[in-house]
């Protein structure tokens, strides 16, 4: 069995929507970050190829995932998320794809666009794990890791959001929902140091 420790979950209200923003480290993410929100479903985009799949469709799709067009901007998606947003959760991975261990990349513009477009409450995430959980290549995940995830307060826009959708904000939004990624990082590596001497 996995071992899950969850750091300074956020009280989410059932009349509120709220965009979860966390690194990317397995293709079980989504599903993992979700089930630490219940009772609340978490929605999150799914690469297009994965519902052509008919298992795989079926599966994702009750997990409540939605088909996102990869290497464009699928807009009919982004206004989907947005639409969604207004209130539900959704859970989205700014790099764009898995990237094991602790080096972020850089959050895709996409994401900003989608913040700015539905004036959300941005709420980042950080883990650790999952890519010994289940690392990339492989089908079937490996038992008996602890998985750490820590939440963190929302991230303030209000001197970006009045401001007229562009690149050059999307891409603003964007760096600072990986900054906020990038500090909660430290935290949660604090702590388990300090777990750890203890």
């Amino acid at each position: 069995m996995n071992r899950t420790t969850v750091y300074d979950k956020p009280t989410l209200r059932y009349d509120h929507g709220y965009l979860l923003v966390s690194n990317h480290q397995s293709s079980l993410d989504s599903w993992f970050v979700g089930h630490t929100c219940f009772p609340r479903p978490v929605w999150f985009p799914a690469k297009s190829e994965l519902f052509q799949i008919p298992i795989a469709r079926h599966v994702i799709a009750g997990w409540r995932a939605f088909p996102v067009k990869r290497g464009m901007h699928d807009y009919e998606a982004m206004a989907f998320t947005a639409a969604l947003l207004q209130k539900y959760i959704v859970l989205i991975h700014p790099e764009g794809t898995r990237n094991p261990g602790r080096e972020l990349k850089p959050g895709k513009p996409g994401v900003g666009k989608i913040i700015h477009d539905a004036r959300c409450t941005v709420i980042p995430v950080y883990f650790e794990g999952m890519d010994k959980l289940l690392p990339r290549g492989r089908i079937m995940p490996s038992w008996g890791n602890h998985v750490p995830i820590i939440f963190g307060e929302p991230i303030d826009f209000s001197d970006l959001f009045p401001l007229e959708s562009s690149l050059q904000i999307s891409e603003a939004i964007v760096a600072r929902v990986m900054q906020s990624i990038s500090e909660l990082q430290r935290v949660l590596i604090a702590h388990l140091e300090n777990e750890d001497q203890d």
